[in-house]
């Protein structure tokens, strides 16, 4: 993340940009944290300390990435907080096989916890003296009514993507993305505007 973000203002030095973040640190991060099959992965690489639990590992890195985003300069900066995770128990169109083994968390709960521990650590953030505000977008509470709506492929297959939301809420994801980028670039403009539209300007 470092190496990429000083590649981007490097490349744009002195160009007159706008610059808007939307990032997440969730079902992969977990995976990599948490999975007992990978295990021998964190070991070698020592991305988590010898006993350390992947609470504490997902909160330490998080803290790290939350500083270096603190001091690239952007006009908006969004956490996009971690998706439900829901498993395809049953959705419409599938056939998962009794035999099939699910290494996955079988809660959304999961995902739950690590955006607590995610909204703790912006909380933290805002009120300390930091460069910026970091905004925060639901992607949790938007997919967690919609454990039948999950990623799939054109043949209905299962695949591997077990937890990524289907289109409708990708959907509704991406206008919301797209209002907040508006408002972040436009700020009063795009107030007013809105305000017109509204038939209150």
């Amino acid at each position: 993340v470092t190496s990429t973000l000083k590649e981007i203002q490097q490349r744009e030095h002195g160009a007159n940009v706008k610059r808007v973040i939307l990032f997440n640190t969730g079902l992969h991060d977990i995976d990599v944290l948490c999975c007992s099959k990978r295990q021998h992965a964190r070991d070698k690489t020592n991305i988590t300390s010898k006993g350390e639990s992947c609470s504490d590992a997902y909160r330490e890195a998080m803290v790290q990435l939350v500083h270096v985003l603190d001091d690239f300069p952007a006009e908006l900066k969004v956490f996009r907080s971690t998706t439900a995770g829901w498993q395809k128990y049953g959705n419409y169109g599938f056939s998962w096989r009794a035999n099939d083994m699910q290494p996955m968390s079988r809660s959304p709960h999961l995902a739950h916890h690590f955006n607590t521990i995610a909204y703790d650590i912006l909380q933290n953030h805002q009120s300390s003296s930091s460069n910026t505000n970091i905004l925060i977008a639901d992607g949790y509470w938007i997919t967690l009514p919609r454990p039948d709506h999950t990623q799939i492929s054109t043949q209905n297959q299962v695949g591997k993507h077990l937890v990524h939301p289907g289109f409708e809420v990708l959907s509704v994801l991406a206008r919301r993305w797209f209002m907040l980028i508006l408002w972040g670039l436009c700020g009063e403009s795009f107030e007013k505007c809105m305000a017109c539209i509204g038939g209150s300007g």
